[in-house]
């Protein structure tokens, strides 16, 4: 089965399990903490590092671009999917994904809630 879309022949399926194994090998990255932050800050960013949280919220936008199918995602639309997790925590989440490989964006476009245009997300 072929997906239609404009950039590839592969199933949905297909490019959902590459782009799941290419997630795999990204390393989570470490909170910002500044060199003049105390000990105790730098600890916890270190054992934030080593949980799932940051792996976990990457494979939750990753379905959720999956499961918009061919028409895609904007970023604007998932940032009301997510909207428990917050502005940063989403765009920051795709900026990854995008910079990876894993989701491309572009080269259409559509409406976000306030009237602008914004690229489309899907699963490379």
């Amino acid at each position: 089965m072929t997906t239609g879309t404009l950039f590839d022949h592969l199933s949905a399926e297909d490019r959902l399990a590459d782009a799941y194994r290419r997630l795999r090998a990204i390393k989570p990255k470490r909170p910002l903490i500044g060199h003049d932050h105390p000990v105790t800050s730098h600890a916890m960013a270190a054992a934030l590092a080593d949980t799932d949280r940051f792996a976990y919220r990457l494979e939750r936008l990753l379905l959720a671009v999956h499961h918009a199918g061919d028409a895609g995602i904007i970023d604007d639309e998932l940032l009301v999917v997510f909207e428990r997790w917050g502005y940063s925590s989403v765009t920051s989440g795709m900026s990854r994904l995008r910079k990876e490989g894993v989701i491309r964006h572009g080269p259409d476009t559509r409406a976000t809630r306030y009237g602008n245009q914004a690229l489309i997300n899907r699963v490379a």
